[in-house]
C-alpha cells in the first residue's frame, strides 16, 4: 500500500516541479513574427515606419503593453525586413520594463528619437537615443526628461513630439480633474526640457483628450467622453483657443453634435479599425500623412492594434496608401507563434496546489491533535508540553471564530488582545532573538574563510553592511574637507553595487530556495494527506 502511495507523491512532485522549472526557463511562446502581437505608437520617416510592439500572453484587448515593450522599424518598399530599434534592458533603469511610442527627427549630420521608457520603479519617461544612419540606434545612459509627480506620479502614458523653430517640444497626457489634458514641455533641444505651467489643451468636463497631432496650424485631435465611442476631428487654434472644430473620423454625428462640434467625418476609417485609439501626423514636403491605429475589441477578434496611412496634399483629400492590405493596414502583422503552453499548465497547477496545502494543514491538525492528545492521556515524558500545545491551540481557534463573528464585542476583544498581542507576539519575538543568535554563531563559523565560496559570502556581507551607512563620507571626514566629496562619490559607486548584488544576485537565490520550498510543501502535504509521515508516533 505504502509503494503505491510513495509512487503518487514522487509524480506529483516530479510532475509539479517540472512545470513550473519548463514554465520559468522556456519563453511563453517560440516563433512568429516581430510585431505578431500588434503593432501601434507609429511614426514614419520617409519610407521608414517606426512603431511600437511586444510580448503579450494570449489575445488583447486593444491595449499596449505595459511590460516588455519595445521599438522595431521596417522600411514600407521592402515590409518582409523587420528589426528591433530600441528593446529594454536590465542595465538602464529607465528603460528597464519597456520602451515605446517613438518619434524620429533628422538633426544636422544625425537622427535624435524621442520615447517613452518604462522604468524600473514602473514610472515612465522621456527618453532620447541618437543614431547616425537611422538604423543603429544607441540609447541615452539618463533620460531626457521626467514628467514631476505633481502633474503625473507614474509619468505620461502617451506622448508625442514635433520641432519647433525654438528647438523642441513634447506633449503629453496627465490627469486634471477626473479627465485627460494635453500638457506641455519645450526647450532649446531634447535634453533641456521644461514644464509650462498652462495646458496646452484642456476640453470641457467630462471630454477626455487621448491623442493629438499636427498638420501646420490645425490640430487632429482624438477625444472621448466617458466610455462612448472616441472621435478624431480638427481644428485650428486662435488666442489660444480651438475654433473651426469639425468632425473628421470615428463616433456618431450625434456624438460629434454633443462635443459641439461640425458633424460628418472627412474620411472613412480602415476595416480593421472598429475603434480608434491613436493618431499621428507626418508632412512630407507638399504630401500629408496621417498615421490611424485602432483595431477590434470585439470577443471574437483577435485585439491586436494595426496601422492604417492615410495620404494626400490635405486633410480634406486624403486616402488610404496604395499598397495597404485588404483590411486596411499599412502593413500586415508578423505570423502567429506556437504556444509551448507551459505557462498555461503552470496556472492551472497553481490553482490545485490551495486545495492540496489546505487538505494537508487539515491532516496536519488532525495528526497534530492525535499525537499530543495520546501523550497527555498516556501520561507520557513531556505531556505537560503536549497539554499546553494542546490548549494554546484550541484557545486561538475559539478566539478567533468569537473575534471574526463579534469583533466589536469587548469580550472578544480583550481576549484577543491578550493572546494574540499580549501572549503569541511576546513569544514570536523571543524565538526570533533565540534564532538570530543562533544565527550570529552561525555566521560566525561561516565567516571563517577557508574556501571560495566562504570568500565569496564574506565579501558580499561586507559590501552590504559597509554600503548601508555612508562609510566613505565618514572615512573622508577624517582627513579632510574635499575628501568628503571623494568618499560621497566611492558610496555611490558602492551603493550601485550593493543594489545591483541585493536585487540580481540575492533575488535568484531566494526564488530558487522558494521554489524548493514550494516543492517541499507540495510533497510534504501529499504526505500528510496519504498517511506516509508517521513522524511523531509513539
Amino acid at each position: 500500500m505504502n509503494r503505491w502511495k510513495r509512487a503518487v507523491v514522487w509524480s506529483f512532485t516530479f510532475g509539479f516541479g517540472l512545470i513550473w522549472v519548463l514554465a520559468f526557463f522556456l519563453p511563453s511562446e517560440v516563433g512568429g513574427g516581430l510585431d505578431r502581437h500588434g503593432m501601434y505608437a507609429p511614426e514614419l520617416v520617409g519610407t521608414r515606419l517606426f512603431y511600437t510592439s511586444g510580448s503579450r500572453q494570449g489575445p488583447g484587448n486593444l491595449s499596449e503593453h505595459t511590460v516588455g515593450a519595445f521599438i522595431a522599424m521596417l522600411d514600407l518598399d521592402n515590409t518582409s525586413i523587420r528589426r528591433e530599434m530600441i528593446v529594454p534592458s536590465p542595465f538602464r533603469q529607465h528603460d528597464y520594463y519597456g520602451a515605446k511610442r517613438p518619434h524620429v527627427f533628422r538633426v544636422r549630420d544625425r537622427y535624435i528619437a524621442l520615447y517613452l521608457g518604462i522604468g524600473r520603479d514602473d514610472k515612465r519617461r522621456i527618453c532620447v537615443a541618437t543614431s547616425s544612419n537611422g538604423t543603429d540606434w544607441t540609447p541615452s545612459e539618463r533620460p531626457a526628461f521626467e514628467v514631476p509627480a505633481s502633474v503625473s506620479p507614474d509619468g505620461p502614458a502617451w506622448m508625442t513630439a514635433r520641432q519647433t523653430p525654438g528647438g523642441m517640444e513634447v506633449l503629453f497626457l496627465a490627469q486634471s480633474e477626473g479627465r485627460l489634458i494635453v500638457r506641455r514641455a519645450s526647450g532649446p533641444d531634447a535634453t533641456r526640457l521644461s514644464l509650462e505651467e498652462e495646458p496646452a489643451l484642456s476640453l470641457p468636463s467630462p471630454e477626455s483628450v487621448m491623442a493629438v497631432a499636427f498638420d501646420g496650424p490645425r490640430w487632429i485631435v482624438l477625444s472621448q467622453i466617458g466610455t462612448g465611442d472616441p472621435v478624431l476631428w480638427t481644428a485650428r487654434v486662435e488666442n489660444g483657443r480651438l475654433v473651426g472644430l469639425r468632425q473628421f473620423l470615428g463616433g456618431s454625428a450625434s456624438a460629434a453634435r454633443e462635443m459641439g462640434m461640425e458633424a460628418g467625418a472627412a474620411i472613412v476609417a480602415p476595416d480593421f479599425a472598429k475603434r480608434v485609439t491613436d493618431v499621428h501626423a507626418v508632412r512630407d514636403g507638399e504630401a500629408l500623412r496621417l498615421l490611424i491605429v485602432g483595431g477590434d475589441d470585439s470577443p471574437e477578434a483577435d485585439g491586436r492594434l494595426r496601422v492604417a496611412l492615410y495620404e494626400g496634399a490635405s486633410l480634406e483629400d486624403l486616402a488610404l496608401a496604395r499598397n495597404s492590405q485588404p483590411d486596411g493596414s499599412v502593413v500586415a502583422l508578423g505570423s502567429p507563434a506556437i504556444d509551448t503552453h507551459f505557462h498555461r499548465l503552470a496556472a492551472q497547477a497553481s490553482d490545485f496546489v490551495p486545495i492540496l496545502l489546505n487538505f494537508g494543514f487539515g491532516m496536519g491538525l488532525i495528526s497534530l491533535i492525535g499525537i499530543h492528545g495520546r501523550r497527555v492521556v498516556r501520561r507520557a515524558e513531556g505531556s505537560f508540553f503536549s497539554l499546553a500545545l494542546v490548549l494554546a491551540l484550541i484557545a486561538m481557534v475559539y478566539t478567533q471564530f468569537g473575534y471574526q463573528q463579534n469583533p466589536e464585542s469587548d469580550y472578544w476583544k480583550q481576549l484577543n488582545t491578550l493572546l494574540f498581542f499580549n501572549m503569541n507576539f511576546p513569544l514570536g519575538s523571543m524565538m526570533f532573538g533565540l534564532l538570530a543568535a543562533f544565527l550570529v554563531s552561525a555566521a560566525y563559523r561561516a565567516f571563517r574563510i577557508r574556501s571560495i565560496e566562504a570568500a565569496v559570502l564574506t565579501a558580499m556581507a561586507a559590501l552590504v553592511v559597509l554600503t548601508q551607512v555612508p562609510t566613505g563620507q565618514f572615512v573622508g571626514s577624517l582627513i579632510s574637507n574635499e575628501a568628503v566629496l571623494v568618499g560621497a562619490d566611492v558610496d555611490a559607486v558602492a551603493g550601485q553595487a550593493r543594489t545591483w548584488a541585493l536585487t540580481v544576485i540575492n533575488d535568484a537565490v531566494q526564488r530558487g530556495v522558494g521554489f524548493g520550498a514550494f516543492v517541499g510543501a507540495i510533497a510534504m502535504s501529499l504526505r500528510i494527506w496519504l498517511s506516509l509521515d508517521k513522524s511523531g508516533e509513539d
